[in-house]
């Protein structure tokens, strides 16, 4: 595994944690709080969360590219 892998790997990881983590508490505060801050936060939260999702899948996407062309350059090359 790459250091690139491990790294995109850990930093998702820790996303996905935190991310849990506050809406967790997000969801636990929301009887109390005006329900538009609470709406606005959980939209903020969730659009982070895309955004880094995105960004592991096109990470993927290279991954897979790249085996496919370098399989293909030692097969066309027997």
């Amino acid at each position: 595994m790459s250091e690139r892998t491990r790294g995109m790997l850990k930093s998702f990881g820790v996303a996905v944690t935190t991310y849990e983590e506050n809406m967790l508490r997000l969801i636990e505060a929301a009887g109390s709080r005006d329900p538009a801050e609470v709406l606005a936060e959980a939209l903020r939260l969730n659009a982070e969360i895309s955004r880094r999702l995105a960004e592991m899948a096109r990470y993927v996407e290279e991954l897979e590219a790249r085996l496919t062309e370098e399989l293909l350059g030692k097969l066309r090359a027997r």
